[in-house]
């Protein structure tokens, strides 16, 4: 059965068709980081579908008050969630991996059938060829297409993202105790305004109720 297989150049064409095939899913996955790139770009009016419910979740996390403690961390674990025509992006990685195996274990096939039917040479050197080809292509075009680099930059402008959106929460913060301290410090003053008034009999009717109020509003648009 196997010297048919041979005869019939069955593995070379399994070969060729695993190298196809892990190819075209690299380049699936190589659509997905370019969008994404592109995206990076238009945060506002984001495209990609990934990116959208990227800010939505962060959105959700912020509304909730839920921080963020290693951006690195929360982003690697969206992307993930991250879909190239509706197949998750690791999956594809890692099934053009299993074809570049695929090749190695036909080729091994190859080698030993024709070993074992005393097939020439040639046949066998033919055999290595297509099969180490075949895994180099599938290992070599990772970082020929700059998937590290491409990780990088989106990690980079994600993290980025997440930095500038929580600055305007911070400044938030600091006027709201801005705002307590002249609140706490303009009701300080009133108060002792009132004291004073009230120790003299010639002052103690100086302030009403509705003039503290005044007092306390002018002495806050001083202190502004």
């Amino acid at each position: 059965m196997l010297n048919s297989i041979l005869e019939s150049h069955a593995l070379f064409y399994a070969i060729a068709a695993l190298t196809v095939i892990g190819v075209v899913w690299l380049l699936m996955v190589n659509a997905f980081y370019d969008r994404t790139i592109r995206d990076l770009g238009r945060m506002d009016t984001p495209k990609s579908k990934w990116i959208k419910e990227f800010i939505k979740i962060y959105q959700m996390k912020t509304i909730k008050n839920e921080k963020i403690q290693n951006a690195e961390a929360f982003i690697r674990t969206q992307m993930m969630k991250g879909k190239s025509f509706g197949v998750f992006v690791y999956r594809l990685r890692r099934w053009s991996g299993y074809c570049g195996l695929g090749s190695l274990i036909l080729m091994g096939a190859g080698l030993y059938g024709a070993y074992l039917n005393s097939y020439g040479e040639a046949v066998r050197y033919q055999y290595l060829m297509a099969g180490a080809l075949s895994a180099l292509i599938l290992l070599l075009l990772r970082p020929f297409l700059g998937f590290g680099q491409k990780e990088d930059m989106i990690l980079d402008g994600l993290t980025d993202y997440i930095e500038n959106r929580t600055i305007p929460e911070k400044k938030a913060e600091v006027v709201s105790e801005l705002k307590e301290d002249r609140d706490s410090l303009a009701a300080q003053v009133t108060e002792g305004i009132r004291q004073t008034a009230a120790s003299s009999s010639k002052f103690s009717q100086f302030l009403t109720p509705e003039e503290e109020d005044i007092m306390r509003e002018v002495i806050k648009e001083y202190l502004t």
